[in-house]
């Protein structure tokens, strides 16, 4: 088990052959992952799905649609979820 402090993001990792990785999520802090890659959450987070992953606010529809594409084109997701703690700090 491993507790790791990055910037204010806490998370763990446990496991030895199937590793999973739990994360603490502070009011308003938010991680992206693809669909399905979640096994549980509490009460406290809030998931969206969106074409993108925010990095590029002015893309636009067609842009992040493009971005999309891409990623699905190599095999990955098409869309994203980010999930966002909703909780007090």
């Amino acid at each position: 088990e491993v507790i790791m402090l990055n910037e204010k993001l806490m998370y763990e990792i446990h496991g030895e052959d199937m590793q999973y990785l739990s994360v603490e999520l502070n009011h308003g802090e938010t991680i992206i992952a693809e669909p399905g890659s979640m096994m549980f959450m509490d009460d406290n987070v809030c998931l969206e799905t969106h074409l993108s992953d925010g990095s590029n606010p002015d893309a636009g529809f067609l842009g992040n649609l493009w971005s999309a594409s891409k990623r699905a084109i190599t095999g990955e997701s098409f869309f994203l979820t980010h999930y966002t703690g909703t909780g007090h700090s």
